[in-house]
């Protein structure tokens, strides 16, 4: 195969050097061979061949384009001096720090809420209003990093994030709550995180990279709500909001300092011509949907499988609180266990899971195990039922949303990674507008196990469609 041995050209040589300069037309594949010292030897024929037969010409362009790819990414990369452990290790720390700091907000948010006298269908409009600024960002922010590069765009997301934890420890009503969201246009430093680290990794070992990244996230999740609680039961919730802030101010420096200006591969000239360099380019958006229809399919597939996540997670803060009755710090308790679900799942299972299925199977098997956890949900009568039904609900969860991300950076070119991955996030931003909503209307019409029976139905749905796939 291509990848194996030094190669040689009609007698002559092939360095890295020039697989990058080189234009290799598909059309007269070169046959690789394999000689007896390990070394490959290229001899241009009609068609391509290995030594254990012939492999065909369009296996040999897709073989090419990844190689090629990756020369072009370790020569841009080199360039800069980059040290790509430290760059990795930076990575997820400072995903750690995101998470810490979201749900530091997130865990106190729902009693900020009720100090200013929010009621349940305020508190939904402000879920609505935060997801809806989310959903406008999250394409532009996207292009924002395929155009601008890695260290821009996690800049602009830490920023973002300062700004907003810093108005909401500042807050004393509800109007300068609402005012708190409007940097979350682009509050997506886990989006990209994703695309930072799909431009690092290879396809096979992809999908265990973005849940190394999903596993630290977690850990933040079970950090996060335990530190906001307590700093709010000790000071205040404004309190927990500014540590929230001051956190996102130190991963603003370790960006600025450690992550290189763009970590995608080098574009050929005849590449960088046909791109666009506007950050918004509904042309862009549109072509990538008509040249990858499998990107097409798994964006459709995340938005029906994140709608019974959405609505239940838009309303779990409240029914917590209202139903099982549970303080700050106990609500701190019950999120670090769904975080430390999620780090075990996300740092262990996942990755063998994937070595011995394929990802289709996967999907389905998610998709069994999230219907039958909603059904359960329906019967949950006290806060340790809830907990048994929240276990394989998180699991279920952790596998779908990490196995369709790594499909979809995979059905693109590494150029358009933010974009896909920005799409990505703006349809969770949209069931984030539209959850809330339907959540409200669901709880105070049907109560609480209509949540139940609502994902338990969705989920029955995605099955049919990923089995017809």
């Amino acid at each position: 195969m291509l990848r194996s041995g030094n190669r040689y050209r009609n007698g002559a040589l092939v360095t890295s050097d020039d697989i990058l300069k080189s234009d290799i037309d598909p059309a007269n594949a070169a046959t690789d061979t394999v000689l007896a010292d390990g070394t490959t030897n290229i001899l241009h024929d009609d068609r391509a061949r290995t030594v254990g037969g012939e492999l065909p010409a369009k296996e040999m362009e897709v073989e090419i384009h990844r190689e090629k790819t990756d020369l072009r990414q370790q020569h841009s990369l080199h360039q800069t001096n980059v040290n790509m452990n430290v760059v990795k290790s930076v990575i997820l720390v400072n995903t750690f720090l995101y998470a810490v700091c979201f749900w530091i907000q997130m865990g106190v948010l729902p009693y900020l809420t009720k100090k200013f006298d929010m009621d349940m269908v305020t508190f939904g409009y402000l879920q609505t209003f935060f997801s809806g600024i989310m959903l406008v960002g999250g394409p532009i922010y996207g292009r924002f990093g395929d155009v601008y590069g890695g260290r821009a765009a996690l800049g602009l997301a830490y920023l973002s994030a300062a700004a907003i934890y810093g108005i909401l420890g500042l807050a004393n009503s509800a109007t300068l709550i609402f005012i708190s969201r409007i940097p979350s246009l682009f509050l997506h430093a886990f989006q990209g995180t994703q695309m930072v680290i799909s431009d690092l990794s290879d396809e096979a070992g992809r999908t265990e990279a973005l849940g190394r990244v999903s596993m630290c996230y977690s850990i933040g999740i079970v950090v996060g709500p335990l530190i906001g609680g307590w700093i709010s039961v000790s000071m205040s919730e404004q309190s927990a909001a500014a540590v929230a802030c001051i956190g996102s101010c130190v991963s603003l420096s370790l960006v600025i300092l450690f992550i290189p200006g763009n970590t995608k591969p080098v574009q050929s000239t005849s590449a960088k011509d046909k791109s666009s360099d506007s950050v918004f380019s509904i042309k862009t958006f549109t072509h990538l949907m008509r040249s990858s229809p499998g990107a097409a399919f798994f964006l459709s597939v995340n938005l029906l499988a994140g709608l019974p996540s959405a609505i239940f997670s838009s309303m779990f803060a409240l029914v917590v609180i209202d139903k099982f009755e549970l303080t700050a710090d106990q609500n701190g308790y019950f999120l670090s266990f769904q975080g430390l679900a999620s780090i075990v799942m996300q740092g262990v299972v996942i990755g063998r899971l994937t070595k011995r299925y394929s990802e289709m199977k996967l999907l389905r098997a998610s998709a069994i195990l999230l219907a039958a956890s909603y059904m359960a949900m329906c019967l949950v009568q006290d806060v340790w039922q809830l907990t048994a039904v929240l276990l394989p609900m998180t699991c279920g969860n952790c596998i779908t949303t990490t196995v369709i991300t790594s499909v979809l950076t995979k059905a693109v070119p590494a150029s358009e990674s933010g974009t896909i991955l920005g799409l990505t996030h703006a349809g969770t931003s949209l069931l984030g507008t539209l959850a809330p909503i339907i959540g409200a209307v669901l709880l105070t019409n049907l109560g609480f196990p209509s949540l139940g029976i609502t994902g338990a139905v969705i989920n029955i749905v995605l099955l049919l469609v990923l089995t017809k796939y």
